[in-house]
């Protein structure tokens, strides 16, 4: 309030309505940005992107005592990361080279590639991304037939386990083999 005189009587007049503006704007503008500070909170990795941790065990006489390619994807493209779905492991090796000269920058998936050899040490590897992942697929080369495809969040840590004719992702791994 301010106080001023107008022909000697005191006029009390009020603060002007700008300061209610302001305060209006600024409850307005905290709820998105308290939204985003929560989603942040709840998982930072998907907002700024992040680091997955894979954990890779080997079993004695995985692959026929044969290695065993693998590798871990993290796909930016709902297309790609569709495709890579619908497809099995022997597919994805054979077109391997070919998708990484199509997709040269990292737009579209980050990959990280590992050939493992019957009873390995177990190793635990970090796959750097960036933000907007929309999933991550693990291929192993297998001999044996089947998809050896995984799909995995790629804002979780993971184990991977391979076995002797296939690989599991914990904790399905807690399943005997079949």
């Amino acid at each position: 309030m301010k106080q001023s005189q107008i022909n000697g009587e005191a006029v009390v007049r009020l603060a002007s309505l700008s300061g209610v503006r302001r305060w209006s704007a600024a409850r307005l503008l905290a709820v998105p940005i308290l939204s985003v500070v929560l989603a942040c909170s709840a998982n930072p990795r998907s907002f700024f992107g992040g680091e997955i941790t894979a954990q890779l065990q080997v079993d004695d006489h995985v692959n026929q005592n044969s290695p065993v390619p693998v590798e871990l994807l993290v796909v930016y493209d709902d297309k790609l990361l569709e495709y890579l779905l619908g497809i099995d492991a022997q597919k994805w090796f054979s077109e391997r080279a070919q998708m990484l000269r199509d997709h040269p920058d990292e737009k579209a998936f980050v990959s990280s590639y590992w050939e493992l050899v019957p009873g390995q040490t177990p190793l635990i590897k970090k796959v750097s991304f960036g933000t907007g992942a929309r999933g991550a697929v693990v291929f192993a080369n297998y001999f044996s037939e089947g998809k050896h495809r995984v799909r995995l969040d790629p804002h979780k840590d993971v184990v991977i386990h391979l076995r002797d004719t296939d690989f599991c992702v914990e904790p399905a791994c807690m399943e005997p083999a079949k």
